[in-house]
């Protein structure tokens, strides 16, 4: 195993030659090599690299870790499997019995069971405690690309280059159900972390189906696509594809919609494809370049890229806790990369919007059972009663749950419905909409109730009868909107990531 390598950054290589050259200097200040690494570390820009597994006689195409993170499992293009001790990087077996290269390769959650796929047209069940042989599955023609265990370990599916997805049965070996289409279908398959949903890929699309009937629910448009992922809620999916500007896309998959197209320096197809799991970083592995990308997945935007590999990266993943990431590459290594300081600042980012008020939505309209709530309370008058202001009992708005409640989540929409009734209500209706404008529009967020007296008179009922002041009240109310609508967009900007 490799000793841990920092020389990675400009910082890096510094700190390095100032060890070397002013060791005794260093020690009589009492600050030790270990203590200078360590502000290293802070200062380097992303992860650094903890170690390197070398051994291997040939390309890495593949890696998987276990759940527990202990294990990490390696393919290689001699068709040999290589397993390595996580805690000290230590080779613990061999696994030999393809006669291709192996192509991918998947853990059993929870169980004992490693899954090869290869290009001698043959998926190896392997018991990872005992490294014995356990069971082949044969019926893909030609090379078996993707793997995924559903979550339960019962079935394990596989997409082929002969145009299917085969679902297996572990326990029995058989080939249970068999999903064609068309050409190129099985480059890709995951299972949704609830096992509900099958994701497939090829011909151009991303496909879903229902893992109780094994009937396609749903069609997603995504090119050539290569790799998939779930995200850990299984709410979003990623996909790795070829022949668009944006090759790194992501879905929310409750819509069906397309969320997120991540753009990179030139179109290229990517090779593998990894969410973290708090679901909030990417980490990709792009055909042609020697590292790996880390992305933002709320804001799109690169946050690192994790150089030290000679040859391409052809396989990335993530350990359970999050705290490492391991990338398999062409120059017969797995690179074993640290990680933890992007789940401590995606925590402490948590905690700070935890204490942030909720970001408000500028665009969503009210619900109709949200509308008739509000509408009810400003008709029936609810919420204006008399209140003494400055020892004079005054006509004054105290919000209704109702409308506090719709304002806080959807505040442009909230006044816009008042502003309809201040427009086209009856005149008590259109002074107590313009009434209720006022208050929650100088209402703070996170207050619950608030008392504030009518822009106008009593007699302002009698005076909207003859349509004068419905203009000035009109007016008024459009006047709180643009102002909200400014103050809330600046808001929206403080809440941001």
């Amino acid at each position: 195993m490799e000793p841990t390598s920092v020389a990675r950054t400009p910082w890096h290589q510094a700190v390095s030659r100032i060890q070397t050259i002013y060791h005794p200097f260093l020690t009589w200040l009492g600050l030790s090599s270990g203590m200078l690494l360590m502000c290293t570390a802070l200062w380097a820009n992303g992860p650094m690299l903890r170690y390197t597994l070398k051994g291997h006689k040939d390309v890495v195409n593949s890696i998987a870790i276990t759940r527990d993170g202990k294990i990490l499992a390696s393919g290689t293009d001699d068709g040999l499997i290589t397993l390595w001790d996580l805690a000290n990087g230590k080779n613990i077996g061999t696994l030999a019995g393809h006669k291709g290269p192996v192509r991918c390769l998947a853990f059993q959650r929870g169980g004992k069971l490693l899954a090869s796929g290869s290009s001698d047209c043959t998926i190896k069940l392997w018991n990872i405690f005992t490294q014995k042989l356990t069971a082949t599955l044969k019926g893909h023609k030609p090379a078996v690309h993707s793997l995924s265990f559903s979550p339960d370990g019962k079935t394990l599916a596989s997409g082929g280059q002969d145009s299917t997805i085969r679902l297996w049965d572990v326990g029995t070996g058989k080939n249970s159900t068999t999903l064609k289409g068309p050409e190129d279908v099985g480059w890709s398959v995951a299972f949704s972390p609830d096992g509900k949903l099958l994701a497939s890929s090829g011909d151009g699309t991303i496909k879903l189906w229902d893992t109780a009937t094994w009937e396609k629910i749903a069609t997603l448009d995504g090119s050539l696509v290569i790799h998939i992922a779930f995200g850990p809620d299984g709410k979003k999916l990623a996909a790795g594809c070829y022949g668009h500007d944006s090759p790194i896309r992501a879905w929310d998959l409750s819509k069906t919609k397309l969320i997120a197209a991540f753009p990179l320096d030139s179109p290229r197809y990517l090779t593998s494809i990894a969410f973290s799991p708090d679901g909030r970083t990417l980490a990709v592995s792009e055909g042609g370049l020697f590292y790996v990308s880390l992305w933002d997945v709320k804001t799109g935007k690169a946050i690192s890229r994790l150089k030290g590999h000679k040859d391409v990266v052809t396989s990335v993943a993530f350990s359970p806790d999050g705290k490492f990431l391991a990338s398999g590459s062409g120059d017969k290594t797995v690179k074993i990369w640290d990680t933890s300081e992007i789940v401590k600042e995606n925590k402490a980012s948590d905690k700070r919007r935890e204490k942030r008020p909720s970001k408000p939505d500028l665009g969503a309209p009210l619900t109709p059972e949200e509308d008739a709530e509000c509408r009810e309370d400003v008709y029936q008058g609810v919420g204006i009663g008399q209140v003494r202001v400055g020892g004079n009992p005054k006509r004054a708005v105290i919000l209704t749950k109702s409308l506090e409640n719709a304002y806080k989540k959807k505040p442009l929409a909230t006044l816009q419905l008042l502003l309809d009734i201040v427009k086209g209500g009856r005149p008590a209706d259109a002074v107590s909409a313009a009434a209720f404008a006022v208050a929650l529009a100088d209402n703070p967020f996170g207050a619950t109730t608030i008392a504030s007296p009518l822009p106008k008179s009593d007699d302002e009922v009698e005076l909207t009868e003859v349509g004068r002041p419905r203009k000035e009240l009109i007016a008024r109310v459009k006047r709180l909107i643009s102002k909200v609508k400014k103050g809330l967009r600046s808001r929206q900007r403080d809440c941001g990531s």
